[in-house]
């Protein structure tokens, strides 16, 4: 092979490696594992009735979805201060804490072997005129 196509080779493969890492995303981060418990339900804050299918989200790592009651549950968890928020179509996003749209919310603080039960976030419908 002569030395220019020895050289075209070699660009062409220096060109296609930041091809190659920027097309593998980053793993999820997670969480280390525990034996901590969250318990709770996610309710439509006009009727308090509980939202089936909602997705919750633990700290951005862990995601479940609500039972037909919109009830949900997060076990062997580490000891910390954790985030949940809580997304379904038609309402606006919930955070635990949250007692309107775009208010503050609160971390949940689990201990190791804790179980923290009754935990409510709530959502918003959207409106319509």
């Amino acid at each position: 092979m002569s030395r220019l196509g020895r050289t075209l080779g070699s660009i062409v493969s220096l060109l296609a490696l930041p091809a190659i890492a920027v097309a593998q995303p980053p793993p999820p981060p997670t969480l280390a594992p525990g034996t901590g418990i969250i318990v709770g339900q996610v309710v439509d804050a006009a009727t308090g009735k509980g939202v089936s299918s909602a997705v919750v989200t633990l700290a951005g790592a862990r995601r479940v979805m609500t039972t037909t009651e919109g009830r949900f549950a997060f076990r062997n968890l580490p000891a910390g201060s954790h985030n949940m928020t809580a997304a379904k179509s038609g309402y606006i996003d919930g955070s635990f804490g949250m007692r309107r749209p775009g208010g503050p919310s609160l971390p949940v603080v689990v201990a190791d072997g804790e179980r923290r039960g009754d935990l409510t976030i709530w959502l918003w419908r959207h409106g319509a005129i």
